[in-house]
Order: structure tokens, then C-alpha cells, then sequence
């Protein structure tokens, strides 16, 4: 584990000038150590289907689109539910100082079977076939999976 003084840069010195019986002032100021994330989503489709990351419970944001501003150390990268898609599950990501940090996640298409049942028998006898979006034609009874 890190100590929390890491955390910081410390301010430049300073040279002060003392006086006789007088107080002087001097101040400093700290800067937090940040980095960087950037989070490409795929595959384009679900992009296009409003998929989005987020960092820490922060604002959603695009895939491609980088954070600035993180302090270093661990952050939980969060991926927006959209319909019709499995989202992936939530990531650890690694803040480095003055680094931008790159993740990914990959949402995967949800599908269902079909399966059709023609009729009348002489129809079915006679070659009666069906398809799904312009795909194979198929018999009756067929089970179309992947739709």
C-alpha cells in the first residue's frame, strides 16, 4: 500500500528572511498527484446502441473519451446498461501520475432462437419454406438460433 503523503507533490522551496523579534510567514502549497483514463467500448454496434463508461460512479461518458483529473491508484470503471446487450462486468483500473491509463470493455449481443412451424401439411409438402431477415430459407420446424 501507498502512504497517503505519496499521494502528493510537495510545493518548491522557498527562501524566507527573518527578522529580529518578528514572525515570519511562509506558506506551500501541495498538488495532488493525478493521471488520466481513457475507455474505448465495443463492438461499434452497441456504441451506436448508447453504450457508455463510467469511473467511480462519475458521470457517463463515450467510448474513446479520456478523464482527466483522477488522483493515482485504484478506480472501478462502471459500463452503462443498454437494451438488447450484455454489458461487461465493472474493471479495476490503475491510475498512474501523469499518465493516461487505457481500458476496455466489450458488450455482447443478446440473442434468442426461433423456431417456425408451417401449415397447412400440404403447404409444407408442397415446399413451403421460411426465412429471417433475408437469411437461408428453411423448413418447417426448423430452429433458427443466434436471432
Amino acid at each position: 500500500t501507498r502512504n497517503s503523503s505519496d499521494l502528493w507533490d510537495k510545493p518548491i522551496n522557498k527562501a524566507v528572511t527573518i527578522n529580529n523579534n518578528q514572525t515570519t510567514n511562509a506558506d506551500g502549497t501541495y498538488s495532488r498527484q493525478t493521471g488520466s483514463l481513457k475507455v474505448t467500448i465495443g463492438p461499434s454496434a452497441a456504441v451506436t446502441a448508447g453504450a457508455q463508461w463510467r469511473v467511480d460512479g462519475g458521470s457517463w461518458r463515450n467510448s474513446g473519451a479520456t478523464q482527466t483529473g483522477l488522483s493515482i491508484g485504484s478506480h472501478t470503471v462502471e459500463f452503462k446498461g443498454v437494451s438488447g446487450w450484455t454489458k461487461p462486468g465493472n474493471k479495476t483500473a490503475t491510475i498512474t501520475q501523469n499518465q493516461t491509463t487505457n481500458t476496455s470493455g466489450t458488450y455482447t449481443q443478446q440473442t434468442g432462437s426461433l423456431k417456425v412451424t408451417l401449415g397447412p401439411s400440404g403447404a409444407v409438402s408442397a415446399g413451403a419454406q421460411w426465412r429471417v431477415d433475408g437469411g437461408s430459407w428453411r423448413n418447417s420446424g426448423y430452429t433458427q438460433s443466434g436471432v
